[in-house]
């Protein structure tokens, strides 16, 4: 204790003899109108300091208000409003805000900073002219923190202070919005839809209001008219960036390639330099083939100051997929960063397989695994390498990695499910049911293995009293997604429901835009005898899936030749 005290003395006096000398070397001569302001910064921010390590955060806000007013530095106003802030003195927090904002007015940390503190002084309509402000801006699709409304997140508190607002400034779009947001952050879904119209009712352009609106409608699990939505307001606000940027990905993300690729382009061209979302748009050309494109977006990512270790990530992966093997494994070499370097790895490894170099792989997975104590990222490692192996047609040294890795986890879920796909692949109904069946076994929640294995079944047109078991309860499970639905129009398609069968398709086609759902479709609706709709169903399938193995042979049977190129 006694030497603790003793060094604290010694440490403070250093500070105070410290602050005296700079004072004094900035004061020598001081007729010089910048020397003394300097002076007095340095005075006012030394003594802040001092007051902070002797717990004196009054004195220290004095101190730190008196240097902001004597600067433009944006670090001295944030920590002279954090502190004012922290103090509950948000008159001087006012202050310096106000000489921040007429130094940067889109800023919109500070924009939000400034609306907190105009709501604690409950001058509401100020607060909403920064709210505002906030809400214009259209230059992220990044999701931002809801704004710090009120010091708060404590849900009455909060919506006893947006009360309060809407009496001071009643019928305002900004005000609904924040009522969406509170409510879409506590999970109140159906409440943040109500609120969330209500914005667009006062104000039917209000970019992030229609943004928040399809986050609502998702999480309501309306994902047909979240998309919906979604495409037909950035078609409508085509200048709209974060519209234009936000349908890229979703649609993306839901399998709709087409038209997601003109909304990436269409972003593109309103804001070039978003290095997030070029990011973004490199992954989506790389998925896409469109090797060109890629290689000219991370020219203009390095360009926009983007990390090059990053960059290297992406140049491997385009590399990669025009099949210069050996350019794409000195590229991965090169990414040194930690949350990309064991993908780069794990991509070398795999690069090794496609070489033909089946011992060097092997070598390389192993000691990736050899690196880590999780279960979770070994298991993963194992299902990376089985996967590379069976895309590689080495599928029967993947089954006995999958063998291997169940001998040391027997119960992983994830292994037994990725063994089960494999063998089906294989055509070994008989295993593949049983790594199913035992999936369920451990997790009869597992909607996932529910759904193969009823589906499986349904396809093969056995026990189907079994496989609409199975689809019904993976149903239940989860009614939203596409391969679930799928599932139960191909059950009832078995099952001679006709009708039913097709509006389950349509309903999954809707949500995710894949061959396979579409050629369900088309062989429900020849079913039907609708011969004109299938047709016109498989020309548009073929525009979108010229590839389609499954399309091409329905195209095939219907017309009893080879599609046209």
């Amino acid at each position: 204790m006694y030497l603790n005290s003793f060094m604290y003395i010694v440490r403070h006096s250093v500070i105070v003899l410290l602050a005296i000398f700079m004072t004094s070397c900035a004061s020598m001569g001081s007729a010089d109108r910048q020397s003394k302001l300097l002076a007095d910064q340095f005075y006012e921010l030394l003594t802040a300091e001092i007051a902070i390590q002797l717990d004196d955060k009054q004195q220290s806000l004095e101190h730190y208000y008196r240097a902001a007013l004597l600067t433009e530095d944006r670090e001295v106003y944030r920590s002279t409003i954090a502190l004012a802030v922290n103090l509950g003195d948000y008159e001087k927090a006012r202050a310096i805000a106000e000489n921040w904002y007429r130094l940067d007015a889109e800023d919109r940390e500070l924009n939000q900073v400034i609306a907190l503190i105009y709501l604690q002084l409950e001058d509401y309509e100020k607060a909403l002219q920064h709210i505002e402000i906030l809400l214009a801006d259209d230059n992220s699709f990044e999701r931002q923190p809801m704004l710090p409304l009120l010091g708060t997140l404590e849900l009455k508190k909060s919506q006893e202070i947006l009360d309060k607002f809407e009496q001071a400034v009643p019928g305002q779009a900004a005000i609904y919005w924040l009522r969406a947001y509170l409510d879409f952050y506590y999970g109140r879904y159906p409440e943040a839809l109500t609120n969330i119209e209500q914005a667009l009712v006062y104000k039917p352009d209000l970019i992030k209001a229609i943004a928040l609106k399809t986050d609502i409608l998702f999480a309501l699990s309306k994902d047909k008219e979240a998309l919906a939505w979604l495409s037909e307001q950035a078609a409508l606000h085509q200048q709209s960036f974060l519209l234009q940027a936000k349908a890229a990905l979703t649609l993306q993300e839901y399998g709709h390639i087409l038209p997601a690729q003109g909304f990436y382009q269409t972003a593109y061209d309103l804001n070039s330099e978003q290095a997030t979302f070029i990011l973004q748009y490199i992954a989506f050309n790389i998925s896409e083939d469109n090797l060109f494109m890629a290689d000219l977006l991370l020219a203009r990512y390095l360009q926009l100051g983007g990390n090059s270790e990053i960059a290297n990530y992406y140049r491997g992966a385009v590399a990669e997929k025009s099949g210069n093997l050996r350019l794409a494994i000195s590229y991965y070499r090169a990414v040194g960063l930690e949350s990309l370097r064991t993908e780069a790895r794990l991509n070398i490894a795999k690069i090794y397989y496609k070489q033909g170099l089946l011992d060097k792989g092997n070598e390389q997975f192993q000691a990736l695994r050899d690196l880590i104590d999780s279960e979770d990222e070994r298991i993963r490692y194992y299902i990376t390498q089985a996967s590379a192996l069976r895309e590689n047609e080495l599928k029967d040294q993947a089954l006995s990695l999958y063998d291997e890795a169940l001998a040391s986890y027997p119960d992983s879920l994830s292994l037994l499910y990725a063994r089960g796909m494999l063998r089906l692949e294989m055509e070994q109904i008989d295993a593949f049911v049983e790594d199913m069946q035992r999936v369920i076994e451990l997790d009869n929640d597992n909607w996932q293995a529910l759904n193969a294995l009823g589906y499986t079944l349904a396809n093969l047109n056995q026990q189907l009293e079994d496989a609409s078991t199975y689809i019904r309860r993976a149903y239940e499970l989860n009614p939203t997604d596409p391969a679930v639905i799928d599932s139960m129009g191909w059950l009832e398609f078995r099952l001679n429901n006709l009708e039913l069968a097709e509006r389950y398709i349509s309903k999954a086609a809707s949500v995710f835009h894949d061959d396979e759902i579409l050629g369900h479709w088309v062989e429900i609706l020849l079913s039907m005898e609708k011969q004109g709709k299938a047709t016109q169903l498989l020309n548009e399938a073929l525009t979108d899936f010229p590839d389609s193995d499954y399309l091409l042979d329905l195209y095939n049977q219907l017309f009893g030749l080879p599609v046209k190129q």
